[in-house]
């Protein structure tokens, strides 16, 4: 599967210009969520016991924005969570704390109110979710937390490999590849977030999927991952 994925992912890259971009967009963004699906597989231990190995399997960002490495301790850190959904342990929330959301201005509540929508995690989900995360490495960095600092020297490499290929060898800009394939397979990505973390209309539930537990009196806004 891992295989065909990267065949898969060559193969669109190098005839990109024969391919109508509508075209693109789906098949492109298809090949890089299905990498990002097999990441998540491998970061449980699939299909070697062996880390390293299954890093190294997994390891070229085909789309670009994030770092295996982090992606695998955030996740781990997710599944570990007591308390799922909670903003202040789960690393993979979609709300935010209420005194947060109270100073929050309109328009980013409003632009936060359409992300939850099933259109907004399209179109804007993969902004939302870029922003979000590389502020908080960027605030990490500023505190001098430099725990990844080396994953993310690896990380730029491995974004230069991929780079190396679409642009020096297929002819494609950054930004056709970017908007035509990462973009897509981040957006084809946070879909699967949005069915699996659906807002549910009874107030002791956090989401529509995880099972449901006592929350504190004033429900916590909904926000991006």
């Amino acid at each position: 599967m891992l295989t065909s994925n990267y065949i898969a992912w060559g193969l669109i890259t190098w005839n990109h210009a024969v391919i109508p971009g509508w075209i693109l967009i789906f098949v492109g963004g298809f090949v890089v969520c299905v990498h990002g699906s097999l990441q998540h597989e491998l970061l449980h231990g699939h299909p070697t016991r062996s880390r390293f190995l299954n890093k190294s399997l997994v390891w070229l960002p085909l789309g670009l924005w994030m770092p295996f490495t982090i992606y695998r301790d955030s996740h781990i850190a997710h599944h570990q969570c007591a308390r799922l959904t909670d903003p202040a342990e789960d690393p993979e929330s979609f709300y935010v704390p209420a005194e947060d959301w109270e100073r929050y201005s309109w328009v980013r509540r409003l632009l936060l109110k359409f992300n939850n929508t099933l259109i907004g995690r399209l179109a804007i989900g993969p902004v939302i979710a870029v922003a979000a995360f590389w502020h908080r490495q960027l605030k990490m960095l500023i505190k001098g937390d430099r725990r990844y600092q080396s994953v993310w020297a690896w990380h730029l490499i491995g974004c230069g490999l991929v780079l190396y290929w679409v642009v020096g060898v297929c002819g494609m800009s950054f930004w056709q590849y970017v908007v035509f394939i990462a973009w897509p397979g981040l957006s084809f990505t946070l879909l699967r977030s949005y069915t699996e973390h659906r807002p549910s209309e009874n107030l002791n539930q956090r989401t529509i999927i995880i099972e449901g537990f006592a929350v504190p009196e004033q429900q916590l806004p909904p926000c991006a991952p």
